[in-house]
């Protein structure tokens, strides 16, 4: 059953000239190499991902302000508000992309969304102190 099972494979490792404890740890080191490669893998699709999202903010922009540099400045802008709020890049492109369809000025947009944030902020904050 089992125990002969156990002791046929410890006579196995022993013949190899190894102890239990070398086994288990070259299967530790395979299983970390292999989470490892499978976590650089799931990070290049995220970094392939990522990238094509911005290309498609950065042509959205292009169009919608009629300017590569009006874009460009305004990504950068969004790209450090994402960075420094909890909002996605995603989500803060959203949001300038409605204000520039309500007609906000490209050089206001992320200083709106910036107040926006805030007062979201404070309003939360004032009604988790109420509850």
């Amino acid at each position: 059953g089992v125990q002969s099972g156990v002791r046929q494979t410890a006579r196995a490792v022993e013949q190899s000239g190894m102890t239990i404890e070398q086994v288990f740890k070259k299967l530790g080191n395979a299983a970390s190499l292999a989470v490892t490669g499978m976590s650089l893998q799931n990070l290049s699709k995220q970094i392939a991902t990522t990238r094509g999202e911005f290309q498609q903010l950065e042509i959205a922009f292009t169009t919608m302000l009629g300017s590569a540099d009006k874009a460009n400045t305004l990504l950068q802008q969004l790209t450090k508000t994402a960075a420094t709020t909890p909002f996605d890049l995603q989500g803060v492109a959203n949001g300038a992309k409605q204000l520039l369809a309500y007609g906000t000025q490209a050089e206001d947009v992320n200083s709106t969304l910036v107040i926006k944030v805030v007062n979201v902020f404070k309003f939360k904050t004032t009604i988790c102190a109420v509850i």
